[in-house]
């Protein structure tokens, strides 16, 4: 049985999740994504799951045509970028028609990442300015180290540089604590630029988790 089922929203889903993209994209924790009822009220059309436990109540509200769930572990040795293509890939697709819902677990590491990726590589922006976009607007946000350095090799695969320093990387939440966000206070969000035209995103390998999989999982 999946675990997950029997999660009950203990908080209005307001707060489990939080609009990233506005009227688009939207970041949360797996209690929002199973709040299915709510997701429908917030007129959420596909959800993007990243998480190694397969959310059934998800997945048989939305179907495998508005669901996809990617197969990773929050774990810095887990290789998240190597997903990047095919999350982007169902994220823009979904851009200019539909709301997206993407999720992991608590809605800070797996999930928060791969929004990351997708403001980098759909929005142009660099992966300082996509760090403090999502952090401001769920602050609970803080990918694990390995991701980090993930989103910095697709950094500079997209734009071929870094724009963060190596120190920055590693104490990235105290940086953006003590520096990055005292230079934001009391201004207001600067607007996401508009989507650019790009090709596929570069990956460095071939996801391991097809949907082929998934179905399997989903019927064991």
């Amino acid at each position: 049985m999946d675990q997950w089922v029997r999660l009950k929203p203990v908080a209005p889903v307001t707060v489990e999740m939080h609009e990233v993209v506005p009227d688009f994209l939207f970041l949360g924790s797996a209690r929002a994504a199973v709040a299915v009822e709510r997701l429908r009220e917030r007129s959420i059309t596909h959800v993007l799951t990243v998480t190694d436990i397969l959310p059934r109540r998800t997945r048989e509200a939305f179907g495998p045509a508005h669901h996809l769930h990617i197969n990773v572990d929050d774990l810095p040795g887990e290789a998240l970028s190597t997903h990047f293509a095919r999350a982007i890939a169902f994220i823009g697709s979904r851009e200019g028609g539909g709301r997206i819902l993407v999720h992991c677990t608590a809605g800070v590491s797996r999930s928060a990442s791969v929004v990351m990726a997708y403001l980098m590589h759909a929005h142009g922006l660099t992966l300082k300015q996509a760090f403090i976009h999502v952090k401001q607007r769920r602050t609970s946000v803080r990918p694990n180290g390995g991701f980090m350095e993930q989103l910095d090799a697709f950094e500079r695969e997209l734009h071929g540089s870094s724009s963060i320093t190596p120190l920055e990387l590693i104490n990235i939440t105290t940086v953006y604590r003590k520096e990055w966000l005292p230079a934001i206070t009391g201004r207001e969000p600067e607007p996401l630029p508009a989507p650019t035209t790009r090709s596929a995103p570069p990956t460095t390998a071939a996801a391991t988790n097809t949907e082929e999989e998934e179905a399997a999982t989903s019927q064991g």
